[in-house]
């Protein structure tokens, strides 16, 4: 199904060896068998997050998921991308580069400023056979659905997450599956809700709050990796002892990853109970410093402190949680950041790609990878 990105990929192959090129900073710590450590790639020149070069992207990266798609009007479907300040033959070729590393490529669709909403079944189409397009013309290894704003906002009525009747949501799930369908196993789907659009809906579900958990309930068996943004976010409260976290804590990381394993009545109601996804496809989403993000970042030793409650059920801080699962979830899938650009950013004290760096060192320490 997926010839054209396997002749690219071959034809990367056999150039390297001809040519003797090396990559840079070609070292591995993870592989896909095991965790995954994600990062989101920046398409765009800016003064305030400098472009950087594929080739920069660190070793323990092994997840990389390009920002963005975006869609060329808000009312056709159709989606485009368009590689800057690079050709894409030049794209293809920095890509085809990180793949042979072992680094799987994604294409991200959305983003805060692109919502996308599928009102009809022409527009699905469109959605489905342009994104496909660029799937084939890059080689791309999967798609991220990075859906926010009015993208998630629920029609008035629609409260039941397991039976939804928003257009635009059943639209997005069709979309989805026919993907996922066309190119079948190793095309990897990931999903990066905000808070409001998921775990709020434990206390409150439709219109704007919820509106990804029919999503993520209706394709469970498709997506790969949900890496929630613990950021940019009010106040939530745990399922588990009805207690409020703070964005940029431990216990807002505890808690509301294990909301996503575990599962939560929605709207508090016990008979519309949201099933967990499991440990194996959760990552921890988070910023890369604390400038890349409206509040959520974490120092080293609150990550350290999160990861290692959450992965090991030993809290070695003041906490106000207690885990469903007293051992806690050692096959965790991983971590997410955005970005690997605000990574590579030396400012205000912060080491470039010291995110990455320490979350998979950190990761690694609590439980190896067998």
């Amino acid at each position: 199904m997926k010839l054209l990105p396997c002749f690219f990929r071959c034809w990367f192959c056999l150039l390297f060896l001809l040519s003797g090129c090396q990559t840079a900073d070609s070292g591995r710590v993870f592989d896909h068998d095991g965790r995954r450590v994600i990062a989101y790639w920046h398409n765009w020149q800016s003064r305030t997050v400098p472009y950087l070069p594929l080739a920069e992207v660190p070793g323990e990266v092994n997840t990389l998921i390009v920002a963005f798609a975006l869609p060329t009007s808000g009312n056709s479907g159709n989606m485009s991308f368009v590689p800057e300040g690079l050709t894409p033959d030049e794209f293809k070729l920095a890509m085809g580069q990180l793949q042979l590393r072992g680094v799987d490529v994604l294409i991200s669709v959305g983003g805060g400023n692109h919502p996308i909403e599928l009102k009809s079944e022409a527009m699905k189409l469109r959605f489905v056979a342009s994104l496909g397009d660029i799937v084939d013309e890059y080689g791309f290894d999967g798609i991220d659905i990075n859906l926010e704003g009015a993208s998630k906002v629920l029609d008035a009525g629609d409260t039941d997450f397991r039976h939804p009747a928003t257009p635009k949501v059943l639209y997005m799930i069709e979309a989805v599956r026919e993907l996922k369908a066309r190119y079948r196993n190793g095309f990897l789907i990931t999903v990066a809700p905000e808070t409001q659009y998921a775990v709020s809906g434990y206390n409150r579900y439709g219109e704007g709050f919820g509106g990804y958990l029919p999503f993520l309930h209706a394709l469970r068996d498709e997506i790969d990796v949900v890496h929630m943004q613990f950021y940019n976010s009010g106040s939530q409260f745990v399922y588990s002892g009805d207690v409020i976290v703070e964005q940029g804590t431990p216990d807002f990381v505890v808690g509301l990853a294990e909301m996503l394993i575990m599962g939560f009545p929605v709207g508090r109601d016990e008979k519309a109970y949201f099933p967990g996804l499991g440990a194996e496809k959760i990552a921890v989403g988070l910023p890369a410093n604390k400038n890349s993000a409206s509040g959520g970042a974490l120092n080293e030793e609150q990550f350290r402190q999160a990861m290692g409650y959450l992965m090991t059920g030993k809290a070695d801080y003041p906490t106000q949680l207690r885990l469903r699962e007293p051992g806690g979830y050692p096959g965790l899938k991983g971590v997410m950041t955005w970005s690997i650009n605000w990574d590579a950013l030396g400012q205000d004290g912060h080491v470039p790609f010291s995110f990455v760096r320490h979350s998979a060192a950190t990761l690694r320490e609590l439980v190896p990878l067998q």
